[in-house]
């Protein structure tokens, strides 16, 4: 940028500065929620994807796939909701869960896609990309 005069570098600036502040609109304030209930999200699910994320404190794959999609939440436009199993288990029950973790992708107000277990972070990046 050295080699800029000063006019080109400020305006360079100003577009860098721009483009950040694009990138942060786009994103929901908000990328990681505590939840109770899949269909308090129906509206979020109508701007954009809503991954629920169903697992428990004891749970050891669980412990390894929250991070990962915390992360991911923060690298890409998604809403991660987190929904406790212990202390919901009539909501795990209504979405048919039958192991943990599992992970419901929610889309236009509906449930479009699912996993059950551990994926890679690029494997869920591939879903997610899937539903965008």
């Amino acid at each position: 940028m050295d080699d800029l005069n000063p006019v080109s570098r400020e305006r360079k600036i100003r577009d860098q500065k721009l483009e950040e502040l694009k990138n942060k609109m786009n994103k929901p304030i908000k990328t990681v929620v505590n939840g109770t209930k899949v269909d308090d999200y129906k509206t979020d699910s109508k701007k954009g994807l809503v991954l629920i994320d169903f697992y428990a404190d004891w749970c050891g794959p669980c412990k390894i796939l929250g991070p990962a999609l915390e992360r991911l939440s923060e690298e890409m436009t998604f809403l991660l909701v987190k929904i406790n199993t212990d202390q919901n288990q009539d909501e795990a029950i209504k979405h048919q869960v039958q192991g943990i973790p599992t992970v419901l992708f929610m889309k236009d107000g509906k449930i479009v896609d699912r996993f059950v277990g551990v994926r890679s972070p690029d494997a869920i990046r591939d879903m997610v990309k899937k539903w965008q």
